[in-house]
């Protein structure tokens, strides 16, 4: 479970239901792996890889 309501997916910005960590079966494949681009097609997502 995610407590922020954010998908687990470190290049997804989609919103979770409670209870569930990723927001698409691709995000859940990627696991915690940094991608350039989030693969999970969801038109609101800005689907960029976190800046370290």
């Amino acid at each position: 479970m995610n407590d922020n309501g954010k998908c687990a997916h470190p290049a997804c910005s989609c919103a979770v239901p409670k209870g569930e960590k990723y927001f698409s079966e691709s995000c859940e494949d990627a696991g915690d792996l940094t991608e350039l681009t989030c693969q999970c097609d969801h038109a609101g997502c800005v689907g960029e890889a976190l800046k370290v």
